[in-house]
């Protein structure tokens, strides 16, 4: 079990990433892939050529990563601690991931990023 001990500062990031992943989304939405071009092939999510990304291209895109991979908790805290709190809002998922490619909507996913907001702005994680 993963414990965190998060700052103000930190809620305050984290909260900020996400209106950012919020965003993203709500611009263009897809599964299967990080980002996708108007041509519907993969792009690196911080491409100016994106045109929707997955959930965790829209972290990745906020955050100036290139892949999940990049995450960490120390240099990422803001992206990290964001992550956490997606798949806390997410419920009972092994990735992020996997909940994003199995939403029928992207209002589905939004969802989960606004919760997540919540959860970390209420201190409920």
């Amino acid at each position: 079990m993963t414990v965190l001990t998060l700052t103000h500062e930190d809620r305050v990031e984290a909260v900020a990433l996400l209106a950012q992943v919020r965003m993203y989304l709500t611009r263009g939405w897809t599964t299967h892939a990080l980002a996708r071009d108007m041509h519907g092939e993969y792009v690196d999510p911080r491409s100016a050529a994106a045109v929707c990304w997955c959930l965790g291209g829209a972290l990745c895109a906020a955050a100036g990563l290139s892949y999940l991979a990049d995450l960490d908790r120390e240099t990422t805290r803001a992206a990290w601690i964001a992550e956490y709190a997606i798949e806390k809002a997410a419920g009972p998922v092994d990735a992020m991931e996997t909940f994003n490619d199995a939403a029928m909507s992207v209002e589905e996913v939004v969802t989960v990023v606004d919760l997540a907001q919540t959860l970390l702005t209420e201190e409920m994680i």
